[in-house]
């Protein structure tokens, strides 16, 4: 069966990290040992060693002997059984320890129940045993990183062979396209998008479709260029907007042109970027 989790990851790999070798579910030799997604960029001698979890319930390792939480057991042998692996036999490599899961509950109540605190253990775990830090991308991160995904597929005109990055470039592609054709019939066109039908049984005209109204004077590149020169992530122009940062994913749409800028934000978004501005 197809793991969706260890196919973002993988695609982000290859497409967002630029390795040139992806392999999921590598078999260590170890006792279950498997790494579930690692990712070689042989150019820059960068190894990437993933573990991902998905689950829409959050995280949900379990000790089938007790039938308790065991987030933190299981993902400290984990990593501690993929950093041996590593170091025995990609020493040369610059090594990255990375942990994705979409859903991370940072939940109040009990702390053995506290998802996010046992992340932070994990890490810490594992720095004292290794000195190694390991990356979570988990929520807002995890969700930046989809954004990257999708934001690739809707630019490039390459026969993905993944699935995913397939029906992402296929959806952003079909995007583009329907909003050219109501472009085309707000001007004039004579390319007729109304369900003639309707209008023929009950005499009724349809309300116009009209193009996605800009009143930015940048385009949706633009404003990612903008950001980048300004050394800016979205969910840090999130929170100097004065959201949330869980809205970032709103920052990603409007350099899609998915959705246009409000007006109040257009004064803050040109200080902001100011610096690459000028």
């Amino acid at each position: 069966m197809l793991n969706v989790g260890e196919q973002i990851v993988s695609s982000y790999l290859r497409y967002i990290r630029q390795c040139n070798f992806v392999e999921t579910n590598v078999y260590t030799g170890e006792k279950q040992g498997e790494i579930d997604v690692v990712g070689l960029n042989t150019k820059k001698s960068e190894v990437y060693i993933c573990e991902v979890t998905v689950h829409i319930g959050g995280l949900q390792y379990v000790n089938f002997k007790n039938n308790q939480t065991d987030n933190i057991q299981k993902l400290t042998d984990k990593f501690s059984k993929d950093i041996e692996y590593v170091r025995k036999h990609l020493d040369g490599y610059d090594q990255h320890f990375m942990f994705w899961s979409p859903i991370v509950k940072d939940t109040r109540g009990k702390p053995e129940n506290n998802q996010m605190r046992h992340i932070e253990k994990i890490q810490a775990n594992i720095k004292e045993r290794y000195e190694i830090d390991v990356e979570c991308i988990v929520n807002e991160k995890f969700q930046e990183c989809f954004r990257e995904l999708r934001n690739y597929a809707r630019t490039s005109t390459e026969n993905f062979q993944c699935s995913l990055m397939r029906l992402m470039q296929i959806e952003e592609h079909l995007g583009k396209h329907v909003k050219k054709l109501v472009h085309m019939q707000g001007h004039g066109s004579t390319l007729n998008l109304t369900n003639k039908s309707n209008e023929e049984m009950d005499g009724s005209v349809p309300e116009p479709v009209t193009a996605l109204a800009t009143e930015f004077s940048y385009t949706g590149k633009q404003m990612k260029d903008l950001r980048l020169k300004a050394g800016l992530t979205q969910i840090e122009v999130a929170v100097k907007l004065g959201m949330k940062s869980s809205s970032s994913a709103a920052i990603c749409d409007w350099e899609a042109e998915r959705v246009k800028v409000p007006a109040k934000y257009h004064t803050t978004l040109l200080s902001l970027y100011k610096s690459a501005i000028t």
